[in-house]
């Protein structure tokens, strides 16, 4: 269980999205750890779009973005997204192309930089900034051989979801390790990872997590679990359609 001894390393990295919307609602969970430290890596422009609901919201990111949210001290990282990227033909689309590759290039940064400090890490969480988070489990038992994700992540037989894991410093390091070299931080390749048995992975039953899309913005109410879960599957219709029209082709 994490004690209020333990130093606990929450990682966030991907593009900022719905921060400013999470933040309000599930972030606040991390300040129930007793000792937390928070390293984020981000681009340093932000983009989600969908034709169908008529969204586009862009914002261009900075630290102060991020850091203005909490009333301590947190690591934030902005990169710029072509600069870091050179050999892709990126542009800032509803849809990030090559997003492994992305994703590589913060958890390499995050592992560095979290790694030159001077705390001995006994948990380390890794998440995304658009995220809803129940609360976390500080009673629950975690076994040092484990990977914790949120209940129903690993329920379908074709992906992890990837959104939250938690876990012990050392085999936590592995994972993080694991992806960023194998560029494998994307549901079909994590269940692959799970499939290989290369890491174990285990559900919380009492930790829920879910994606926070652009129309959760103008609701004129609490956002809780099923507003978001409604929303989410309003927003990515128009995805499922692109999807379909291309698969009927």
């Amino acid at each position: 269980m994490i004690t209020e001894k333990s130093n606990v390393l929450v990682l966030i990295c991907g593009e900022y999205r719905t921060f400013d919307v999470a933040i309000n609602h599930s972030w606040n969970q991390f300040k129930t750890l007793p000792n937390f430290h928070l390293y984020f890596s981000t681009w340093d422009f932000s983009y989600q779009g969908n034709d169908l609901l008529d969204i586009h919201y862009k914002e261009d990111i900075k630290e102060e973005s991020i850091k203005k949210y909490f009333d301590k001290e947190v690591y934030v990282n902005v990169m710029n997204l072509e600069k870091n990227m050179p050999n892709h033909n990126i542009s800032h689309s509803k849809t990030l192309e090559y997003s492994n590759d992305a994703v590589s290039i913060h958890l390499r940064k995050l592992t560095e930089i979290s790694s030159q400090g001077e705390y001995q890490w006994d948990y380390i969480i890794l998440t995304r900034p658009d995220l809803l988070v129940s609360d976390i489990d500080l009673m629950y038992d975690y076994k040092d051989d484990t990977i914790y994700t949120p209940y129903g992540a690993l329920n379908d037989d074709n992906i992890i979801h990837d959104t939250f894991f938690i876990g012990k410093s050392k085999l936590m390091r592995d994972f993080i390790c694991y992806l960023e070299r194998n560029n494998a931080y994307e549901h079909h390749r994590l269940k692959n990872v799970q499939n290989n048995r290369i890491f174990k992975f285990n559900q919380i039953p009492t930790l829920q997590t879910q994606i926070i899309r652009p129309n959760c913005r103008n609701i004129n109410t609490k956002l809780t679990f099923k507003i978001a879960q409604d929303k989410f599957r309003e927003y990515d219709m128009e995805k499922e359609l692109i999807f379909n029209k291309l698969y009927d082709k």
